[in-house]
């Protein structure tokens, strides 16, 4: 009994000495966006502006400097009380910026502990600043960021956190890939992702580009697709609605030197959600048919985002990685000479396991 009343005294004096902060005391910075404004740094915050129980808001903050590294403090000599930033959710580069470069604040986010590993970085097409505003007239600090993650859990893009991108940008055989949003009309859209190469933005994707990337790095079980088939080569090109159930994707590696050389197996189960009328998806010929012009063209698009990865000497995918955990011998300046040229061999097997539309 006496050692448990001394560990309770104890807990209650560790406890006692830890420091409080009263939620309407400080600026809590939710949201960050960093643009390029001629030879400066523009930083734009969103921080909750929390007034009463149960009552909050959203204030912008911004501030311009020479570097981004004392951005925080900049900002905190603009506020009556101390900013925090341990619920920072959301990080956006505008895309100057990222075109310039991003290593001094990928730098900062892998020492900074006081980040949670599941915030979220993306890139604009624009400036960052435009995008915070319109979220500040929305008062929702999270909205970026909660928007993000409905892409990646019920959309069509691929897991994507803090911890994954310091992954794929200081990992050997990858480069960093990040969402990509855009302002239109006043509204906020996910419009993709940005490939980087190094820490410079290259070029972005759609987001049917975003979902076969998605199969090409992740077993997926979620995302809908608009495909197209033909029955004829006369006949012009039909669309095919589906819905991925799941996705598993293997790689095998042919070749080393002296250029290296992958197959890709994808296997993908899938629901259809329209087919045009020439085609009856309760027929088993019609089916099978489907299955393997549906297998043929996602071959044919597979094939057509490495190679645009390739063109732009970007791996978002990750095959440098996959060669050198094959390799003893891998070298990464010979296989990024070598990557433009690598050979990749894209098979697709697909299989209707629910037709999903009423005839």
């Amino acid at each position: 009994m006496a050692k448990i009343v001394l560990l309770v005294a104890c807990c209650l004096l560790i406890a006692s000495c830890s420091k409080t902060k009263i939620v309407n005391k400080i600026e809590l910075i939710q949201t960050i966006g960093v643009d390029l404004s001629g030879k400066s740094v523009k930083s734009t915050m969103l921080a909750g502006n929390y007034k009463k129980k149960g009552e909050s808001g959203v204030q912008l903050l911004g501030t311009k400097s020479d570097t981004n590294l004392d951005m925080m403090s900049r900002i905190n000599a603009q506020t009556r009380n101390p900013i925090e930033y341990g619920q920072l959710r959301m990080l956006l580069y505008g895309k100057e910026y990222s075109r310039k470069g991003i290593a001094d604040m990928m730098q900062n986010l892998c020492h900074d502990s006081k980040l949670s590993t599941r915030m979220q970085l993306g890139v604009t097409d624009k400036e960052a600043s435009d995008i915070l505003a319109a979220v500040a007239q929305s008062e929702e600090s999270y909205f970026l960021s909660d928007m993000i993650e409905h892409h990646i859990k019920n959309g069509t893009l691929p897991h994507n956190n803090l911890q994954i991108a310091l992954f794929n940008y200081y990992g050997k055989g990858r480069d960093l890939f990040l969402p990509y949003l855009k302002l239109t009309e006043g509204k906020i859209v996910v419009d993709g992702l940005a490939l980087f190469k190094d820490d410079k933005y290259v070029t972005k994707i759609n987001m049917q580009e975003a979902f076969l990337l998605k199969m090409l790095i992740e077993n997926s079980d979620n995302g809908t697709y608009l495909a197209s088939i033909r029955a004829t080569e006369q006949q012009s090109a039909s669309p095919v609605l589906l819905h991925s159930i799941s996705s598993k994707v293997k790689y095998s590696l042919n070749r080393l030197r002296p250029q290296p050389s992958l197959s890709v197996l994808v296997h993908m189960d899938a629901q259809i959600k329209y087919v045009p009328d020439w085609i009856d998806p309760t027929s088993s010929a019609h089916r099978s048919m489907l299955e393997n012009e549906l297998g043929s063209y996602f071959e044919q698009v597979l094939q057509a985002l490495l190679s645009l990865c390739k063109k732009h000497n970007v791996d978002p995918a990750g095959l440098g990685d996959f060669v050198r955990s094959r390799s003893i011998r891998w070298n990464e300046q010979e296989f990024q000479a070598s990557y433009p040229q690598m050979q990749t061999q894209v098979t697709v097997k697909l299989k209707i396991v629910e037709t999903g539309v009423s005839l």
